[in-house]
């Protein structure tokens, strides 16, 4: 009799599972484990597949510490029993919870164990799953080498299974790798045939996975629109399935795409968001993540007090998790601060240290932020032998990249510095190029900034008219950037103090001499 209710509610709990009625298969797991203890002859692997089972579905719903807690106990009960599959599976499922939630470098031995008994068990596609997580975790240690030759290694095994799945998982990771070493229209074409994939077989962990890429890849391409429908698309699925793991993400993303584009009040909130989110989870990286979109905010908008407090909480937190990727991302902002405090040499030490590890690490995306913060610095401090000393490196990552926003913004830069070298017809034609990638983007903060530098060269042309249309274009977009402030006292943080408003004071000096 209880064998069969056993059977039942296992099997009930893998149905709630597979349908994602989370809830439901919880409660069929927990009422398994209670029927268990009826059981007089109990197969020696049921109950670690029971705790394996809901621990899949706490992860799921980002109830991670209970998840946690069912692994452990999956792991020692399998240990008892030597079975090495269900080790292997949740040896590796600990390692994801600690590189996602708490501290990489905790997670490292999980990986190995995980992986040492994948090789010597005969569960093929438990080594490839293996595999592609050790991928991932090496991906945000930085070390793209290594998580290309685990991607790599199981992709052939996969290919050989022909497991669907698992090849396209494969394909996902190498695909991300190939982004952040900038080549983002080549990623953005394996990452929509990846998708296409895991749509077509109904796997919907998969894909918020590979949209999470897609929403970064299309902002980076300026296409903030088609950004924000992945993200929203995302939405939808998290709804459906109740997988919250990946909703800092996009959070994060809309609220980057919602900045860039002028809407500080829908940035505000999705930055706000993503920390709410992820501190709920106690995802680390991600509350940082949210921290740092909303310093950008703050930077922006003008209030430099307010961005320094939460950058340099997203700092710690980010430095904490044990990645240096995640540092370093977090430790930029923490240059842009100095530099927008004045302390430009300050400024100079971080990005040129930052600089360096992400070069060290192959994250060319990365370099391209990091040496436009640069150069931008540069340019507004007079050093322009510096940048035409380090342009043709910032050059030679934008142009195979296609990163559009930054592809303008070194126009914009490049701009400046021929008009300092009284190149004034050579700054407006570099100037107009800007300005048809970022017009179309509606990238409203670039636009401005590119409206304000074409004033110097028409002045320097006698073409007044024309200086002062660009600035009136430029006082407009700053008007309707305003409006979208939370509050008329952001907004008029915003048209104070804003480094905009800041360039906008000073190209009105300028056409009034």
């Amino acid at each position: 009799m209880w064998d069969r209710a056993l059977t039942y509610q296992i099997r009930a709990a893998e149905a709630a599972k597979a349908s994602f009625d989370n809830q439901t298969a919880i409660e069929f797991y927990t009422q398994a484990l209670s029927t268990s203890l009826l059981v007089s002859e109990l197969e020696p692997d049921v109950l670690p597949k029971i705790h394996e089972g809901r621990g899949n579905i706490l992860k799921r719903m980002g109830r991670v510490d209970e998840a946690r807690a069912d692994f452990e106990q999956a792991l020692a009960l399998a240990k008892a029993n030597q079975n090495l599959p269900i080790q292997m599976r949740v040896l590796a499922e600990l390692g994801n919870i600690y590189a996602g939630y708490h501290k990489f470098s905790h997670a490292a031995p999980y990986f190995e164990q995980a992986l040492s008994i994948a090789r010597k068990s005969d569960d093929k596609l438990g080594l490839v799953d293996t595999l592609n997580q050790l991928g991932e975790f090496k991906f945000n240690m930085g070390q793209l080498t290594d998580a290309s030759s685990y991607f790599h290694e199981a992709l052939e095994i996969a290919q050989t299974l022909r497991n669907t799945p698992r090849i396209t998982s494969s394909k996902d990771g190498l695909a991300a790798v190939i982004l952040y070493q900038g080549e983002v229209a080549a990623s953005i074409e394996r990452l929509e045939t990846v998708a296409g994939t895991w749509r077509d077989i109904g796997n919907y962990q998969g894909l918020m996975k590979t949209y999470g890429w897609l929403a970064t890849a299309y902002h980076w391409l300026a296409d903030y629109q088609h950004s924000d429908r992945i993200c929203r698309e995302a939405g939808d699925i998290q709804q459906r399935t109740g997988d919250l793991n990946w909703a800092p993400t996009f959070s994060y993303r809309s609220g980057y795409n919602a900045l860039v584009q002028g809407d500080f009040a829908l940035a505000a909130d999705k930055f706000a968001e993503t920390t709410i989110i992820s501190t709920q989870l106690t995802n680390s990286i991600w509350q940082a993540m949210g921290l740092l979109g909303m310093g950008e905010y703050h930077f922006a908008l003008g209030d430099v007090g307010a961005a320094e407090m939460v950058v340099e909480q997203a700092v710690s937190l980010a430095e904490s998790t044990g990645s240096p990727v995640w540092a370093s991302r977090a430790r930029r902002l923490l240059g842009v601060a100095h530099q927008l405090h004045g302390d430009a040499r300050k400024a100079e030490t971080i990005f040129l240290a930052e600089l360096d590890e992400m070069h060290g690490l192959g994250f060319a995306a990365d370099q391209v932020e990091i040496l436009t913060e640069l150069l931008a610095g540069y340019a507004a401090t007079g050093r322009w032998d510096d940048v035409a000393g380090k342009i043709t490196r910032l050059i030679a990552l934008i142009i195979p990249s296609n990163m559009k926003a930054y592809h303008a913004r070194t126009l914009c830069i490049s701009a400046q510095l021929a008009t300092h070298n009284q190149q004034y017809e050579h700054a407006i034609t570099l100037l107009l190029q800007a300005r048809d990638i970022v017009q179309p983007a509606r990238h409203k903060l670039l636009e401005t900034e590119i409206e304000l530098a074409m004033v110097e060269p028409f002045l320097a042309l006698n073409r007044s008219p024309q200086a002062h249309e660009a600035f009136h274009r430029a006082e407009a977009l700053l008007t309707t950037i305003a409006h979208t402030a939370p509050d008329t006292e952001r907004q008029k943080i915003f048209l104070d103090r804003s480094p905009l408003a800041h360039q906008l004071q000073s190209t009105a000096r300028r056409l009034q001499w």
